[in-house]
């Protein structure tokens, strides 16, 4: 996500800025912990200093080549944070882009984070207030316990006895290994698209008046054209449900 704001912005402030930040969004410093028997849990530390990438913005469309290739730069689950940050800097305005790993945000939570961003940058001197963390997932936390049939503690037995006996464990190598491949064997491309303000006034003003998000209108627009372009086939309609 990218946020152009108004004047020059030095990574020192940003830095500040973060670590109040921090405190109201404490998965921004997350990294995991793998236990023996594979589980993963979120660890939250206090991180001193978060990965910001600060250069001096050459075009305005420079932050995006930027942004796609440090997508290209797995992140370290054992050591995070999960987050990483691009500044371009003019004396005119400021490129901000986030980068961040979808185990500890959606799109939506995003734009909040980079909403608090913006507000701390322009008056550093506001309180922030943490919020309260969710208690850990557990069975507790579910009010129905269906208690599982005589077939399905059949098959739940034979699974967890098959796993403990295999021990298939994947780890931060196997993690890396996956993201270059996925880089190097799959033809990836980008494209700009950009609406003029009246037209994503409108837009907006509409899906509020539907009571449909924007994203959910990009996308079932998106649906639309690749289906008008690449018809009804199979092969097609497979990845289109798994989208």
């Amino acid at each position: 996500m990218m946020a152009r704001l108004p004047g020059y912005i030095p990574p020192e402030s940003l830095k500040r800025v973060l670590a109040k930040v921090n405190l109201k969004y404490p998965l921004m410093s997350a990294r995991f912990v793998q236990d023996s028997d594979g589980a993963t849990r979120f660890m939250l530390e206090s991180v001193t200093e978060f990965h910001i990438r600060a250069s001096v913005k050459k075009a305005d469309d420079e932050w995006l080549n930027l942004a796609w290739d440090e997508q290209q730069r797995p992140f370290d689950f054992d050591k995070g944070p999960l987050i990483k940050f691009l500044l371009l800097t003019s004396p005119h305005n400021t490129d901000l882009v986030v980068i961040c790993h979808h185990a500890i945000s959606d799109g939506l939570s995003l734009t909040y984070v980079m909403k608090e961003l913006a507000l701390l940058l322009d008056d550093p001197g506001q309180d922030v207030e943490p919020f309260l963390l969710p208690p850990a997932m557990s069975e507790d936390s579910f009010s129905a316990k269906v208690p599982p049939g005589l077939l399905d503690r059949i098959l739940i037995n034979r699974l967890n006895r098959s796993w403990k006996k295999e021990k298939v464990l994947f780890s931060e190598r196997d993690y890396a290994k996956l993201y270059r491949d996925y880089w190097d064997r799959r033809t990836i491309g980008k494209n700009i698209v950009t609406l003029p303000v009246d037209t994503t006034s409108a837009l907006v003003s509409r899906c509020h008046g539907e009571r449909v998000t924007v994203n959910s209108a990009l996308m079932t627009a998106f649906a639309l054209a690749q289906r008008d372009v690449q018809g009804t086939k199979e092969s097609y309609l497979k990845g289109l449900s798994s989208c």
